[in-house]
């Protein structure tokens, strides 16, 4: 899921950030939820120094909260993260990789 141009900037807008990561994730998503394990690997562009960044667990919680029914039935699923930001951007979005295991 590639994701750019986003409002990822503060706290009070992670909701509007959770909405983009839905909708780029039902664009890239194809079939049902993952029902197994799930592994994620997330790239945040951040926006320019004058924006002070949101901390990463609360994109990474935001990314998760916004993928849940999309993505996997459930972010418990989710066994393992990797996850940096970097900026600052002049376009600041996320790079989300998704490897979902399925069951033999």
């Amino acid at each position: 899921v590639l994701l750019m141009g986003s409002d990822a900037k503060s706290g009070r807008r992670v909701k509007s950030w959770a909405t983009a990561v839905a909708w780029a994730a039902r664009a890239a998503w194809r079939g049902e939820p993952a029902r197994g394990a799930v592994h994620l690997t997330i790239l945040f562009w951040m926006p320019g120094k004058s924006i002070r960044p949101p901390d990463l667990d609360k994109l990474d919680r935001a990314v998760l909260d916004a993928m849940t029914g999309i993505v996997y039935v459930d972010d418990a699923q989710v066994v393992s993260i990797d996850s940096d930001k970097d900026g600052p951007s002049r376009s600041p979005g996320a790079l989300i990789r998704i490897f979902a295991e399925v069951d033999a």
